[in-house]
């Protein structure tokens, strides 16, 4: 595993790049028989966690304009709690099918082009999706392989068409 290239803000502050923020749901409910995956919710600790660790990303990234979310409950959620660290902030909430846990990356990517490439760089896109697609995500995109607990984050660059792992929450102490 390659450790990411770190950059500050503020050295962000002046660049040409659009910054994109990729999140894993927050801690949910077990899978019960009879019981649609997508149906599941956060715990109670699942909010927590998500409240704790979302606190500190408006020091790294300004509201995003966009929010996407897989269609899941608990991604749903996530994404309300998300969307409430930047206070006065309003990002645009969007469900998108394509983040669902078994979706794929290249497909991912292919759209998330498309709604990068309409943002300037004070604007950022933020989505929140599952297991296994999040890690495939950021490696298919970055080349790096991040670890992704619940509520788990990697912030990257998207300049010049191509895209950058500048920090993510699993090399954090």
């Amino acid at each position: 595993m390659r450790a990411p290239k770190r950059c500050s803000t503020a050295a962000l502050a002046g660049a040409e790049v659009v910054r994109l923020l990729v999140v894993r749901h927050g801690p949910a409910e077990d899978p019960r028989p009879g019981r649609a995956d997508g149906d599941r919710s956060l715990t109670d600790e699942g909010r927590a966690r998500c409240r704790t660790v979302f606190q500190g990303l408006p020091a790294r990234i300004s509201c995003p304009r966009i929010l996407l979310a897989s269609p899941y409950l608990r991604a749903q959620q996530t994404a309300g709690l998300l969307a409430k660290a930047w206070v006065g902030g309003n990002p645009e909430m969007e469900s998108w099918p394509e983040l669902v846990p078994s979706g794929s990356a290249p497909l991912v990517e292919m759209g998330l082009r498309a709604r990068l490439e309409g943002l300037s760089r004070d604007e950022g896109l933020a989505l929140v999706t599952h297991q296994p697609l999040v890690s495939d995500l950021v490696s298919h995109l970055a080349g790096h392989q991040v670890a992704f607990p619940p509520a788990g984050w990697a912030l990257l660059a998207y300049e010049r068409g191509g895209f950058r792992l500048l920090e993510s929450s699993g090399d954090r102490p």
